[in-house]
C-alpha cells in the first residue's frame, strides 16, 4: 500500500549557487535560512514572478529566486 505522495513525488531542484531563503517574495523580507550549492529544495508550486516557495529537507517553508535552482540531475 502506497501513500498519495509516494504516487505523485515532489520534484526536487537543486540549488545552483549559495542562496538565502526568505519568509517572503522579496530580497527584503526576513532571511529563514541559507542554501549553499548542491543543496536541495522542493517547491511548492507557489509562484510569484522569478520567487518560488519551497520547501528544504528540515520541513522550513519560504521563498527562493528560481534563477539559483535547476531541476535535479540537470
Amino acid at each position: 500500500p502506497g501513500s498519495a505522495q509516494s504516487a505523485a513525488p515532489t520534484q526536487a531542484y537543486t540549488v545552483t549557487d549559495v542562496i538565502a531563503m526568505r519568509s517572503g517574495p522579496s530580497p527584503g523580507a526576513t532571511r529563514v535560512r541559507d542554501f549553499k550549492t548542491g543543496d536541495l529544495v522542493y517547491p511548492t508550486g507557489q509562484k510569484n514572478g522569478v520567487w518560488w516557495e519551497v520547501d528544504d529537507e528540515n520541513g522550513n517553508r519560504g521563498w527562493v529566486s528560481s534563477a539559483k535552482i535547476s531541476p535535479r540531475g540537470q
